[in-house]
């Protein structure tokens, strides 16, 4: 049957000791889904060298296998630069020992080099078929044997196809869960290797709140309470202040101490730290909002209250208390509930700013190719990589493994010699976005860049002398215009 939904999130799993890309979903009728598409196998590139020939490597790959999970290989024709060259695709059983069969290749091959062997299988799967997460797909899947109630699902799907990008621009209504706790220290700042969680406060878009608050020294059955009420609301964002930085690793490391399961992920697992540093709920979208107020460069000083501020939320009218002061309201009854209503309120807020903030964290996933978590957390140049990669591959280029490169310094913009003296009328131009600008015009890419003697058709940049041909358009002329 052919089931239309919106992507939330995806990531590798085993299914039936099969690797398997899990899509996570929300259809137009608002139920949630996982769809579980066990066809797609793992692979890398072997390039040969020039005096070697592509099919006869091949040949011996397959008459040889270097390594035991290799299980087949056929030629490709790929772009290196601006070089067109045959490679050799060679497919795995797994994503498990992809780097060591492509190391192992190469050695005993001796082959020119290996390529995309340490893209994580999820990323490569959204690189072949251009999936790229918060936007509406189609795809072919028949109901599942398993209980969706284990992964917190209306429906569990085998795909039989991928996933078809379909025009859908709206996004589906999405559930917001926002959350804080206090902990409390009477000597500096609280640690979790000493002092439990005392409250924990959440609230959601569909007007449900509540207060979790310990009744004893242990916080075990407040952590506990934490994921149970999760896994019934079932959000599809999470939203937190310094969650991956403060709050995570806090509940995380609480729980370990107390031996429970912090059930917060749709398989009802842990968050665990993952890319860009950031905590992944499996199926959830796990967004914290310091990282947004990051992108606001106007708000120097990124307090909740500061960020709410610029962004017109209505702030509380109560005093706040400081930080310092938390262990003195939380030991004195009369004034404890003055602190628990300041948590209410700040948890309150972070669901305001995650309101205004989910419109912009969707389009920079669907523009960049990262998932909604992990898009917010990280930088900006990370954002640029991936959506570069999915632009290289869409372009039939090989996508080199990311290197450590050493700084080399390089001369600077040219500066005029200004004249002495006090002047009437003067002009103050500058570019914007002038890298960009120049790139386009003159054809500035890797892939354009003349190694020879070639001087026809060409541009030289003054100076340094170097020359970029002017046709065909360079791979930067293409993803920036």
């Amino acid at each position: 049957m052919k089931q239309t939904f919106w992507l939330l999130d995806l990531n590798h799993e085993r299914y039936e000791e099969k690797s398997s890309i899990w899509l996570w979903g929300i259809t137009h009728e608002e139920n949630k889904i996982l769809i579980i598409d066990g066809n797609y196998q793992a692979y890398f590139y072997l390039l040969p060298r020039p005096d070697q020939d592509p099919d006869e490597l091949r040949e011996k790959l397959e008459e040889d296998k270097p390594h035991p999970t290799i299980e087949s290989a056929h030629l490709e024709k790929k772009k290196l630069l601006s070089e067109d060259r045959v490679v050799v695709k060679v497919v795995c059983r797994g994503p498990e020992f992809l780097e060591k069969a492509a190391r192992d290749s190469m050695r005993k091959l001796g082959a020119a080099g290996t390529y995309e062997e340490k893209l994580r299988l999820a990323v490569k799967y959204q690189n072949d078929l251009g999936i790229k997460p918060c936007l509406w797909y189609e795809i072919e899947a028949d109901a599942s044997a398993i209980d969706p109630k284990k992964y917190s699902v209306d429906a569990v799907l085998i795909a039989s196809t991928h996933p078809r990008l379909i025009t859908k621009e709206e996004p589906p209504s999405l559930d917001l869960f926002s959350f804080s706790f206090l902990s409390v220290s009477k000597t500096g700042a609280p640690t979790p290797l000493r002092d439990p969680i005392r409250i924990v406060t959440y609230a959601t878009n569909r007007n449900q709140h509540d207060t979790l608050q310990s009744r004893s020294d242990s916080d075990a059955e407040i952590i506990q309470s934490f994921g149970e009420h999760i896994s019934k609301i079932n959000p599809d964002v999470v939203l937190s202040y310094e969650g991956n930085s403060v709050q995570w690793p806090y509940l995380v490391k609480r729980a370990d101490i107390s031996k429970n399961i912090l059930s917060v992920g749709r398989d009802l697992g842990p968050p665990h730290q993952s890319l860009y540093g950031h905590y992944s709920l499996i199926g959830r979208a796990n967004v914290d909002l310091f990282n947004f107020a990051d992108d606001l460069y106007e708000v120097k000083i990124k307090t909740v209250q500061n960020v709410a501020k610029y962004l017109g939320i209505k702030p509380s009218d109560r005093k706040p208390i400081d930080e310092t002061d938390f262990f003195y309201h939380w030991s004195k009854p009369d004034e404890r509930r003055l602190l628990v209503k300041q948590i209410e309120e700040d948890t309150e807020t972070i669901l305001k700013i995650g309101q205004e903030a989910i419109d912009y964290v969707i389009q920079i996933s669907a523009l960049s190719g990262l998932p909604p978590d992990q898009v917010i957390a990280a930088a900006v140049g990370f954002r640029v990589d991936n959506y570069l990669m999915m632009e290289t591959h869409e372009l039939g280029q090989l996508i080199p493994s990311r290197l450590e490169q050493p700084i080399i310094p390089y001369r600077g913009a040219i500066v005029l010699e200004p004249k002495v003296g006090l002047h009437d009328k003067v002009a103050s131009l500058d570019f914007s976005s002038m890298y960009p600008s120049l790139m386009i015009k003159y054809n500035i890419s890797p892939d354009t860049l003349v190694k020879g003697p070639e001087k026809d058709d060409t541009f030289e940049v003054p100076e340094v002398k170097h020359r970029f041909r002017k046709h065909p358009s360079g791979f930067y002329r293409i993803v920036l215009t």
